[in-house]
């Protein structure tokens, strides 16, 4: 699939992987929009990146809120056209022991890894009508400081 000119978008894409994702995306002449929870480094990022030429759009979503994901893939639409690529990298990691949890970080963990990737999936009917597309899912499982990455494609 070609990527100049299509449009993707990238969840917690203004820091880490998912940043290296948008940064890589755009050098390819993808117009990407970025998905962040974080307001102002999401403006730094996307303002960076448009400074040095790239078609790039910033929107605060939180992808746990389906509410949130709808009205920003909406605008990402309005904003830069059918969406033919969807990298979901959004996750939480904020424990290492899993005594240590508590019931409300239990909850967002839930509700970022794997709630979100429901509503995300709402983007499933755009990339139908366009006819094609792909999505890339990205999670990391933490246990006492160890991190490990998975990636699907489907």
């Amino acid at each position: 699939m070609p990527f100049e000119g299509t449009t993707a978008i990238v969840t917690d894409g203004a820091s880490g992987l998912g940043l290296a994702i948008t940064e890589a995306l755009v050098a390819r002449g993808t117009k990407v929009a970025v998905f962040d929870i974080q307001a102002e480094l999401l403006d730094t990022e996307v303002a960076r990146l448009q400074k040095h030429g790239g078609a790039v759009r910033g929107y605060v979503v939180d992808v746990s809120d389906r509410a949130q994901v709808t009205t920003a893939v909406d605008q990402a639409r309005a904003d830069l056209g059918p969406v033919l690529i969807l990298v979901n990298n959004a996750g939480v990691v904020q424990f290492d022991r899993f005594e240590s949890i508590t019931d409300e970080l239990w909850e967002r963990v839930m509700a970022v890894g794997t709630d979100a990737l429901m509503f995300v999936k709402l983007l499933g009917r755009w990339v139908a009508l366009a006819g094609r597309g792909r999505s890339l899912g990205r999670r990391s499982v933490s246990s006492s400081g160890r991190s490990r990455g998975g990636f699907c494609l489907r």
